[in-house]
Formats: C-alpha cells, sequence, structure tokens
C-alpha cells in the first residue's frame, strides 16, 4: 500500500473534478487545481518551479483509493490562477515532509491579465463532442474558462418511404399516410 502515490496538476473548470491522471504535458490556463493523493502522508508542500514550498490542503477524500489504502482521506489540492505563473513551462513537485514523491511539467497560455475582467465570449463548435453536435461555450470569469454550456444535436430528417410512386412522410405522432389526392373517375381526364 505505501507504494502507490500519484501527484497532477489539473486545469478543470474550478470544479475539482478530474480523473486524477497525471497531466504531465498538459496546456494549462484560467483557475485550476494542483491534486493528488498519497497513503500515510505527512506535511504535503508543492514548489512551483523551484519556488517556496506551498501547503496544500490534506486528508481530502478520494474514493478511487479506498481500493488501495483501505479509506479515503489520503487527498491533497490547491487551488491556482494559473497566470500567476506567466506563459511557458512549468514544474510542480510534490513533497511529503519536504521530500519529493511526484512531479508534473506543464504548459501555461495566459491571457496577457492576471485575471481578466469585464469581457464575454460564446463560442460555438461544430461538430463536437461528436460529429453533427454543436456545442456552446461561454466565457466565466471566475474560473477564467470558456465552459460548455449546451450540445446541440441536429434534427433528424423526416423518414421517407416511397411505394407504387406514392412517397409517405413520417411526421412526429402521426402514422404515415399520403396526402390525400383527388381522383378521376376512370376514363375520364
Amino acid at each position: 500500500m505505501h507504494g502507490h502515490q500519484r501527484c497532477c496538476a489539473r486545469g478543470l473548470a474550478g470544479s475539482g473534478r478530474g480523473s486524477g491522471e497525471s497531466a504531465n504535458g498538459a496546456n494549462l490556463s484560467g483557475i485550476g487545481f494542483i491534486s493528488g493523493w498519497k497513503y500515510d502522508a505527512g506535511d504535503i508542500t508543492v514548489p512551483l518551479d523551484g519556488g517556496r514550498h506551498i501547503p496544500l490542503a490534506e486528508e481530502q477524500p478520494r474514493a478511487e483509493v479506498r481500493h488501495v489504502c483501505g479509506t479515503v482521506n489520503h487527498g491533497f489540492i490547491i487551488q491556482i490562477n494559473w497566470a500567476l505563473l506567466g506563459d511557458g513551462e512549468h514544474t510542480a513537485v510534490a513533497c511529503d515532509d519536504g521530500v519529493e514523491f511526484a512531479w508534473s511539467t506543464f504548459m501555461v497560455v495566459i491571457t496577457g491579465e492576471e485575471f481578466l475582467r469585464g469581457v464575454t465570449a460564446t463560442v460555438q463548435v461544430p461538430d463536437f463532442p461528436a460529429p453533427g453536435e454543436t456545442a456552446t461555450l461561454v466565457w466565466n470569469e471566475s474560473t477564467q474558462h470558456l465552459e460548455l454550456t449546451a450540445v446541440v444535436s441536429p434534427e433528424p430528417e423526416p423518414e421517407q418511404v416511397s411505394i407504387d410512386g406514392w412517397t409517405f412522410v413520417a411526421q412526429a405522432g402521426r402514422t404515415m399516410s399520403p396526402e390525400p389526392v383527388p381522383c378521376s373517375p376512370l376514363g375520364q381526364t
């Protein structure tokens, strides 16, 4: 049990969600988190780019470690504004009582400001998250991210069936039937 530990730097939209997988090589911006877990930890700190050791909130519940540790309170986390680090490559090192046990290198991209205020944006992303769907992203100032607000699937085309020259079109909630066509008696035009 004592050999399992994990650290990751995550640029999640301020929600704290995530798989806990390493973000080594990730591109981060906005407000995010550095998080992970370690069994039987002392004081967990993270120096960023070799700077001072920043203490993290410890003994946070991480249900996914119960099968390894027997209990869940082995998580650590800190919220961070990635813009404070500046553009470029950075490294977070997780330390337990000053001893390194995990690290992550990541890229930060900033808007040019530490905290972007007073702007709005709505972006349509076609064919995301699946072909034919359109995602809507809206700027959220509090998290400094574009966040998913809607996914729209295209309306299905009505079903058409042709039989002996007749075309039948399905309409929602109705049985397929042809439109009435006036008939003339046989032999008359």
